[in-house]
């Protein structure tokens, strides 16, 4: 159902099955990503904050950062980047993301601190980010 974009009829499935199954980590993400498609952001976040609490995963902690910022709540997901960078963290998305976010609060120094990190660091599936960062870096810059 997922695969076919029935988000709301898949997220009746994972629901029931996260009442047999409440442990599950793969079923409390699902329901989040599912959330998700159907901009239902906040049970989102929750979802994938339960799937984080059974056993962390960075992807579904982007999840969460990416939330906040479709609630446009920007500190929130400043927050989960960080505390990302401080489990250890050395994935350029995170930087890029926290560059961009931190735009958004026009806090241009640290952003563009970071999106020149970004820069530095971002492997060959990043590419498709960099000219975006590059632009924002050289727009951004003169207002640090």
């Amino acid at each position: 159902l997922v695969e076919m974009g029935k988000y709301d009829e898949a997220l009746e499935y994972y629901q029931k099955a996260i009442k047999i199954l409440t442990d599950n980590r793969e079923l409390w993400y699902m329901q989040g990503y599912c959330l998700y498609q159907s901009a239902n952001y906040l049970a989102a976040a929750d979802s994938f904050m339960t799937a984080n609490a059974i056993e962390y995963d960075e992807d579904t902690h982007l999840s969460i950062a990416y939330c906040y910022m479709e609630r446009k709540e920007y500190p929130k997901a400043v927050q989960e980047f960080r505390k990302m960078l401080e489990r250890g963290s050395s994935n350029p998305l995170i930087y890029h993301e926290l560059g961009m976010t931190l735009l958004h609060l026009e806090e241009y120094d640290e952003a563009c601190r970071w999106l020149q990190h970004f820069i530095e660091n971002a492997g060959a599936e990043h590419a498709h980010l960099l000219p975006e960062a590059k632009r924002c870096l050289s727009e951004w810059y003169w207002h640090s």
